[in-house]
């Protein structure tokens, strides 16, 4: 059972469905789909009419699917994980160099036109520089490699480019992005924030790991806890993160995180370091 036990409202925000049912309940109002239309209406409205009752079937079956989710969640064993001093220490200080070099850039870019080839020809050298340095931190787990389809493969085959995104991720699953497929808008944006906890998604599975394994899908969240230490000059003691990792058959089944927008991404493609 929750720890916490929240209310249904935080419940069903956490389902990812409650935005569908408040825009279809807005959009249509209380009125029962099996309602019979006027006999007066025009062809148009009589269309109009009957998708609101296909729309109130997807209400049901939504709201059908999440209480289904909400009653086999509360079954499950569940836990938060703590994050230790020394770790988000080193994490910081790679952030403050990352900071560092995305000044440099800047200064070294100010009298070039941003998009500009040679611009992002300058941006793809310190892309280079960044990972040389991110290399010689020794407290990395993994570095590894996904396509870069934007969440939407061509097929079932995995994709490779010259510009596949770059992910290192600590042995607690705090991971750093490098979107090298958008460096025409410069180093501040090709280095993504870091994110608290990453999980793989399995193929054909609807269950997550903690280790990237090929094939596996992305998928990364970051509490507002979490985003605010980082923004911190320096880390005080160890961090008691708010997201809850529900576990079925021992592996992820959900995280519950105030999270309002995991960063889902692509199927992982190659393990470049593994430790």
């Amino acid at each position: 059972m929750f720890s916490e036990d929240p209310s249904v409202q935080a419940r069903h925000e956490a389902m990812g469905t409650a935005g569908v049912l408040a825009d279809l309940a807005e959009k249509y109002g209380p009125r029962s789909p099996k309602t019979e239309p006027p006999a007066d209406l025009s062809p148009d409205e009589q269309i109009q009419h009957d998708a609101s009752g296909k729309d109130f079937d997807l209400i049901r079956h939504l709201t059908q699917r999440r209480e289904r989710f909400i009653r086999e969640l509360e079954k499950l064993p569940h836990h938060r994980e703590t994050f230790r001093r020394q770790e988000l220490e080193n994490v910081l200080g790679v952030k403050k160099k990352l900071q560092a070099m995305v000044e440099d850039f800047d200064r070294a870019a100010s009298r070039l036109s941003e998009g500009s080839p040679a611009y992002r020809g300058l941006c793809e050298q310190y892309i280079k520089r960044v990972m040389q340095g991110l290399d010689r931190e020794n407290f990395w787990a993994y570095k590894f490699t996904t396509e870069n389809v934007s969440g939407i493969p061509l097929g079932p085959a995995l994709e490779f480019s010259d510009v596949d995104s770059v992910y290192y991720i600590t042995r607690s699953g705090i991971s750093l992005r490098l979107k090298r497929s958008i460096s025409e808008e410069g180093l501040g944006t090709v280095i993504q924030p870091f994110f608290e906890k990453i999980i793989f998604g399995l193929p054909d599975s609807g269950l997550s790991v903690t280790e990237p394994l090929v094939g596996s899908r992305v998928t990364e969240y970051r509490s507002k806890e979490f985003y605010d230490l980082l923004n911190q000059e320096r880390i005080l003691g160890d961090f008691a993160s708010p997201n809850e990792i529900y576990v079925k058959d021992g592996k992820i089944f959900y995280v519950k995180s105030n999270d309002r927008s995991p960063h889902e991404g692509d199927r992982v493609n190659g393990i470049l370091v593994a430790r």
